[in-house]
């Protein structure tokens, strides 16, 4: 009986460690995404800064994959995350969902500027307010280099 149980003890520590190196690799990948959606946003925003405007169609795409992004990473976090605990993947997975929110507003205010309100600076103060917001979540955010 007790080899039983050893057995058994044995066997959840290594299934648990397993799952753990899994959800690990999970959030390098998530935050090797988020390193490069970070880049091309920022690539966005230094172009309207020098008065340049990206191209519509591809800010959309770029919307879509920070939505994907978004929904990956909370689903990480949900599936990970123990009732009544908080763990630093909890706080980490919690800021890139904040900071996907920041970025795809940033994107939209984007959008806005070139297809609704050309004449309008709201969707340019707007975008520099989230990009206040995002820079203030994104300092929190693990760094992970993207291999070019």
């Amino acid at each position: 009986m007790k080899t039983f149980v050893i057995l058994i003890v044995s066997l959840v520590l290594t299934t648990s460690s397993v799952v753990s190196a899994a959800e690990r690799g999970q959030l390098v990948s998530l935050l090797a995404d988020y390193a490069d959606l970070k880049e091309r946003v920022q690539e966005i925003r230094e172009a309207r800064k020098a008065g340049y405007t990206s191209d519509s169609k591809m800010l959309m795409e770029l919307f879509g994959e920070i939505s994907e992004a978004r929904q990956e990473t909370f689903q990480l976090r949900a599936a990970q995350h123990t009732t009544g605990t908080m763990n630093k993947t909890d706080e980490t997975t919690s800021n890139m969902i904040y900071a996907y929110e920041a970025m795809g507003q940033i994107v939209a205010a984007e959008i806005d500027r070139n297809l609704y309100l050309p004449d309008s600076d709201i969707s340019l103060r707007l975008a520099d307010k989230y990009e206040e917001i995002w820079k203030m979540v994104d300092s929190s955010i693990p760094v992970v280099s993207v291999p070019s």
